[in-house]
């Protein structure tokens, strides 16, 4: 999802306390996965073991028009 409000900040006001109620661990995978090696190896790893995935799909608008 897009780091920039706003629909970054949905996550801190909307997804996150909505996943903690439901009993689920929220992890962000820009802020909460850490560690060496490759980024998109551990993405999938946590991807692989998630019960629900959350995604923000909407596409940027472009800026220019033809």
């Amino acid at each position: 999802m897009p780091f920039a409000d706003p629909i970054g900040g949905y996550y801190d006001l909307i997804y996150e306390p909505a996943i903690k109620k439901t009993g689920l661990t929220p992890v962000r995978a820009d802020t909460d996965i850490f560690g060496t090696g490759k980024i998109i190896e551990q993405i999938w790893a946590w991807l692989e073991t998630a019960k629900v995935l959350v995604a923000e799909l909407t596409r940027q608008e472009s800026q220019c028009s033809i």
